[in-house]
């Protein structure tokens, strides 16, 4: 193989400085929406997009205290740098529904579920820019949500015997 010239090099690396910047663009600079005064990001369309979930329409449902939405709504897993911004929406859902909706949606939750609702909001609260919640900690923001979620941690994680997450956004989406 020959090697390759400096030109050559110089192209490689504008078409991969291109590619980051397209990315950076997808992620984070997408169009946005506001879905009852809470902020959705690009990267949360775009990830719920890639899962064909309709983050929007469930959020929307779960804004109208559908307890079945609610509970949908706040196991979906999304993870790495989207589960930011579901743990700010997970928050200001909470701040419009109240906590006892919120806590009757989740009521049959269990343990493993219960650590990823702790995980979420706890997120949610620490990089979340809502005024109101900003720098306060589960237990002072939520103190109901906080007791419902204080299980025994050293325990057996239970098993989840409902439908998986995907079938039940499909059922929320299609009704």
């Amino acid at each position: 193989m020959r090697r390759l010239g400096r030109r050559a090099w110089t192209v490689v690396g504008i078409l991969i400085a291109l590619s980051i910047v397209r990315f950076i663009y997808i992620s984070y600079f997408r169009e946005h929406k506001i879905v009852n005064g809470i902020y959705v990001s690009g990267l949360l369309l775009a990830v719920s997009e890639y899962e064909h979930i309709d983050y929007c329409k469930l959020l929307k449902k779960a804004i109208k205290k559908d307890s079945t939405s609610i509970r949908i709504f706040t196991l979906l897993e999304i993870y790495d740098a989207a589960s930011y911004d579901h743990g700010e929406v997970i928050v200001d859902l909470i701040g419009i529904i109240g906590e006892d909706n919120f806590l009757q949606a989740l009521a049959t939750i269990n343990n493993r579920e219960k650590a990823w609702v702790e995980g979420s909001i706890e997120v949610g609260l620490e990089y979340g820019d809502n005024p109101k919640y900003k720098g306060k900690r589960l237990k002072e923001a939520f103190p109901k949500i906080y007791k419902f979620l204080d299980y025994d941690r050293g325990g057996v994680i239970e098993g989840n015997d409902s439908k998986s997450d995907r079938d039940s956004v499909r059922y929320i989406q299609n009704n």
